[in-house]
C-alpha cells in the first residue's frame, strides 16, 4: 500500500486518517521522513476546532469530519507516532 496523499473529496471519512497539506509531505522519503506536530484529533460526528496551518497534522476518527486546510489524508497506520504529539511521514 502506498503512503500517497490522497485528495479528499468527500467530508465525513470512513476509516481513522491524518489530515494534512500535501505538500508538507513533498519531499519525505525513508531515510528523510518528515515529521509533523499533529495539534488535535476529531471524534466520530465533530466537527475541527480549527483551520489546519502549513507544517500540522490532525488525526481525525472514522466519521469526523476533515479540518479545513487540508488537501490530502495518509492512512492513520501509514504513519508513526512520535514523543511530544508529533507523526513520522516517509513518503510523499
Amino acid at each position: 500500500m502506498s503512503n500517497v496523499p490522497v485528495r479528499v473529496h468527500q467530508d465525513i471519512l470512513l476509516t481513522d486518517q491524518m489530515f494534512l497539506d500535501a505538500e508538507d509531505l513533498a519531499n519525505a522519503t525513508g531515510t528523510s521522513p518528515i515529521e509533523l506536530p499533529v495539534v488535535g484529533v476529531i471524534a466520530a460526528g465533530e466537527v475541527a476546532p480549527r483551520t489546519l496551518a502549513a507544517l500540522e497534522a490532525m488525526r481525525i476518527m472514522t466519521g469526523a469530519e476533515g479540518p479545513p486546510g487540508a488537501d490530502a489524508v495518509v492512512p492513520f497506520e501509514e504513519t508513526t507516532a512520535r514523543g511530544g504529539g508529533a507523526a513520522r511521514f516517509t513518503r510523499p
